[in-house]
């Protein structure tokens, strides 16, 4: 049994805390600047990276989850990191003469505030890309599993029901989507053969909500963005 992290409490439960976490650094960072907590800083700085990598993590995995929790973190993360800005602004007034520090030191303590608010953009700004470059490594992956449907066709006369069919004669292994670390449940490439039509290749997207389709030969890549428009791309009229 492959394992999901979809829904799967295991998982949403410590990286939502995390997210939740990540939310919340800003204002940690300014009440430990101010009482001089100097430990505590470090380690914030040091983890802050990574929250912003489990952060993606997160998005990526509960997009399609119940109540679309990572769905609902796109926007809301933009909102939050918009309210910490506002909320750095307001701390500028009094941050130097609560801190003690010199002006050098006031200019770097408000950029490194400054970052750790936009950090918390970053994972919705990388949504698109991030969707986009997995979907475009799946389109290198299609010429050759065409041509073993075309090695297949000439000595059947009809194409494979199934990719599997082709293991091993005609192709050592079906090659796995990429970016399935981050997706909430595994992926695998289908093949739509319907008699009489050209066939194409589909996934689910990344996100697990919607499938990416490649052109047969080609690997040109089209998207349904929800598994509503279409919930069973291999059906044959």
């Amino acid at each position: 049994m492959q394992f999901e992290a979809l829904g799967n409490p295991l998982i949403l439960i410590p990286t939502g805390i995390i997210v939740i976490l990540d939310f919340l650094a800003l204002p940690l960072f300014i009440k430990w600047l101010k009482n001089g907590e100097r430990k505590r800083l470090r380690y914030l700085l040091f983890f802050k990276p990574f929250s912003t990598l489990i952060c993606i993590y997160f998005m990526f995995t509960q997009f399609g989850s119940a109540f679309f929790v990572g769905a609902w973190y796109l926007p809301f993360a933009l909102l939050v990191a918009l309210i910490m800005l506002v909320y750095l602004f307001v701390q500028a007034f009094t941050l130097r003469k609560k801190t003690g520090s010199s002006k050098k030191m006031y200019i770097v303590h408000l950029l490194t505030g400054f970052a750790i608010a936009f950090s918390i953009a970053i994972p919705p700004m990388l949504y698109s890309p991030i969707k986009e470059t997995c979907a475009r490594d799946n389109s290198a992956k299609i010429p050759a599993m065409s041509q073993a449907m075309n090695n297949y066709f000439s000595d059947h006369n009809s194409y494979p029901k199934t990719l599997d069919e082709l293991i091993p004669t005609y192709i050592d292994q079906i090659p796995t989507p990429s970016c399935n670390l981050i997706s909430g449940a595994p992926r695998t490439f289908f093949a739509n053969t319907c008699k009489g039509e050209v066939p194409f290749f589909y996934v689910r997207t990344v996100d697990f909500v919607g499938f990416d389709f490649y052109e047969y030969g080609t690997g040109r890549h089209w998207r349904l963005h929800s598994f509503l428009d279409n919930p069973d791309p291999g059906y044959c009229r």
